[in-house]
Formats: structure tokens, C-alpha cells, sequence
């Protein structure tokens, strides 16, 4: 088996140095004309390592000490050629332009997340109190009950939907529209789904649909599908049934139709999702 290093030639017994100490001995008495031979077309000096290229000085070695590849053992090494100098420089750029990616922008970026409009104050049958209750869990709970217990009303909340759905799909839930000059503004109106409305124009104010002033609702609820909760016991009110929106008439004594109840809301959106905001995750 070939040896593979200077250390382990030097050790071996089987092998003779005759012709590096030959070659020592020459070299040490500083010989001008060293003996000459072919290399690339040119007559050289046999020991010029500035001329001779590593492979060949690899060999001469190798030779010498009885045919072991020294695989650059011995430490020589030629200087690099110009093309050399110019494919490691162009090798290193290479190198430095392979960046990682970059993170994306958040400029200029919106959510998918669908929001449902709930309507702002404490008197409704859904508001900001009971609304997550509603809509994730399908158990409508009286805001009054929610509010006994000290339930701190927040200005936006997420709601886990998993009706229908396989993995859990976040919808945000609020009672506020930011103003017209807002930076929100356009963002937000693009992922309005639905509104639980109750009839009162002032619900209405900030929307930026045509025909509100006027009470023509009938580009509001084109963007926006509107839902109308009610107990099935009140008399539904005119103006309601003036508007294209759905009502879910809720069993005011029994909470165990609250899950028919709540599939016909997600069921019924879903389909009006699909048609104009097919942009979003729902």
C-alpha cells in the first residue's frame, strides 16, 4: 500500500534516498547550470520552482523517493499564474453575492385576515362582550352575564373559526373603523367580510360605501355582507327588511340551537367570502 505523507516515507525501510541526498548535495554547491529540460514548449532550469509547475516538481519528488505520491507534502508550492489570480478573485465574488434571502418588506404588504363588524356599545344582542363566545364556541352568552363578570371589552380580538374548516382560521373581530385619512383605512375596508348591523344609521357613519347619507344601502351591503341577530321573539324591524341582510333569529330560552344557529352564519358567509373577498384566508 502507497504511503501517503513525508513522515511516513522517511520512517519506511524499504525505501532509498540516494537520489534526494544526490540531489541535496547538488543544490548545496550552488551549481549555475543546473541540468535543463521541457516544460510548456520552453527550455528551463530543472530546480527554477518559479517555471516548473507543482505537478511536475510532485513527480520529480515522488520519483525520487521510489515512486510515492507526496500529494504536496513537502510544503512546495508554485506561485499563481495571472488566469489563476483572476478565476480565485472572480470564484471569491461569486462567493459574496450568494446571499441569504432577505426578509419581505412589511411596506406596502396587507393581511388576509378576514375582520367581522360588530356593533360598538353594550345594549345589542352581539357586541365586543359576548361576540368571541358566538362565534368560536357557538354558545351565545348575554352581554349583560359577560359584563357581571368583569370581561374587559377590547378594541380588536381574534376569533379561532373552526366550524367547517379542518385547521383553525383566525378572523379578526371589532366594533371601530378607522377614519378616512387613516393609513388603515384601505387595508381594513378590503378585509371587512360582514357586519352585524342594527339598523341604526349612525352605525354606518365612518363606512365609506355610496348611498349611506341617502340610505341606500345597496352598495354597502355589495362590499360588506350584513347580518341581522335578533331573538325570534321580537318583531323584526322595518328598516331591516328594507336591507339585503341576513337575520338569525336566536332562540331566546334554548342554547342548545346556538350550533344550528352559528353554522348558518359561517355557512351563508362563506359563500358571500368566496364571491368578493376570494383574496382572503376563510
Amino acid at each position: 500500500m502507497p504511503l501517503s505523507d513525508l513522515e511516513s516515507s522517511l520512517l519506511s525501510t524499504h525505501k532509498s534516498f540516494a537520489n534526494i541526498y544526490a540531489l541535496k548535495h547538488a543544490m548545496s554547491r550552488g551549481q549555475q547550470q543546473a541540468p535543463e529540460h521541457i516544460v510548456g514548449g520552453k527550455y528551463v532550469s530543472k530546480y527554477d520552482r518559479t517555471l516548473v509547475n507543482e505537478e511536475t516538481r510532485r513527480k520529480k519528488l515522488g520519483e525520487a523517493l521510489g515512486g510515492i505520491d507526496v500529494k504536496g507534502s513537502f510544503g512546495f508550492q508554485s506561485k499563481p499564474t495571472a488566469e489563476e489570480k483572476i478565476k480565485t478573485n472572480s470564484s471569491i465574488r461569486a462567493t459574496h453575492m450568494v446571499e441569504k434571502p432577505r426578509k419581505a418588506s412589511k411596506q406596502g404588504q396587507t393581511s388576509k385576515r378576514p375582520i367581522v363588524l360588530v356593533p360598538p356599545g353594550f345594549s345589542t344582542l352581539i357586541n365586543m362582550y359576548n361576540a368571541k363566545d358566538f362565534l368560536e364556541s357557538g354558545r351565545y352568552v348575554p352581554s349583560t352575564t359577560k359584563k357581571q363578570g368583569k370581561e374587559k371589552k377590547e378594541d380588536i380580538m381574534l376569533v379561532s373559526r373552526t366550524f367547517g374548516r379542518e385547521q383553525p382560521v383566525m378572523y379578526e373581530v371589532t366594533d371601530r373603523c378607522p377614519n378616512k385619512n387613516s393609513p388603515r383605512h384601505r387595508d381594513f375596508w378590503s378585509r371587512v367580510v360582514c357586519a352585524f348591523v342594527t339598523g341604526a344609521k349612525w352605525q354606518m357613519a365612518d363606512w365609506p360605501f355610496k348611498g349611506i347619507e341617502q340610505g341606500n344601502m345597496v352598495d354597502t351591503f355589495a362590499h360588506v355582507k350584513g347580518f341581522h341577530l335578533k331573538y325570534d321573539t321580537d318583531t323584526l324591524a322595518p328598516i331591516i327588511q328594507s336591507w339585503d341582510v341576513t337575520v338569525l333569529n336566536l332562540d331566546k330560552n334554548n342554547r342548545h340551537k346556538d350550533q344550528a344557529l352559528i353554522q348558518e352564519f359561517w355557512t351563508t358567509l362563506d359563500r358571500f367570502i368566496g364571491r368578493r373577498h376570494a383574496h382572503l384566508k376563510f
